[in-house]
């Protein structure tokens, strides 16, 4: 079974595939998905692993970086037959898109790549998530009781943008920690070189 929870609920004859950003879910692309859908394509959309109603409790989370992502998408796609898809990520699913791209140029029809964290980011990324992951860590006494809280709301009917950061908000603190940990160790995007072909 994939770790991965796909929404195929948009018909059409052209796939599209909308990955999210990092500690966000499937929600983050749900409208641009839908606009795609109303213009006859496939969208799917996608929960990666650790991430809104995936398995966020899948073993070894901190060996989950961006080829290993990329991999399992690309297996997903082979078992559901897909040979070519447009692909559109943002933050992590920038990176993500990126290395399907270079892994398996000819699955890739398209790209979008929002927001990638290459190179230059490798400073500012950490001093972004660092508080997170502290937050998760050394508080998580109090960070599962937010997250617990959090899991009582009733996500009907919130504004778009409270659903978002309700999504955030409900996170298990150790699934944070381990996938900032895999991502931070692990091989963030294909290097320079591999981008300049893409």
């Amino acid at each position: 079974a994939t770790a991965f929870r796909f929404l195929e609920r948009y018909p059409g004859k052209r796939v599209v595939v909308l990955i999210h950003g990092l500690m966000m879910s499937a929600r983050m692309q749900e409208p641009l998905a839908l606009a795609l859908a109303d213009n006859g394509n496939m969208a799917i959309t996608i929960d990666l692993v650790g991430h809104g109603k995936s398995d966020a409790h899948h073993e070894h989370l901190y060996n989950w970086d961006i080829p290993r992502y990329a991999a399992a998408i690309d297996s997903v796609l082979e078992d559901l037959e897909i040979t070519e898809a447009v692909v559109i990520g943002t933050s992590l699913g920038a990176n993500i898109a990126l290395q399907m791209a270079n892994d398996n140029p000819s699955r890739v029809r398209g790209l979008v790549a929002e927001m990638p964290a290459l190179e230059n980011a490798m400073i500012g990324g950490p001093l972004f998530f660092t508080p997170f992951a502290a937050l998760s860590e050394w508080a998580e006494p109090v960070a599962k009781v937010v997250s617990s809280a959090a899991q009582l709301i009733p996500e009907r009917p919130l504004p778009f943008g409270a659903l978002m950061l309700l999504d955030l908000v409900k996170r298990e603190p150790k699934t944070t920690v381990d996938i900032l940990k895999g991502l931070f160790y692990g091989q963030m995007a294909p290097n320079q070189d591999e981008r300049r072909k893409l």
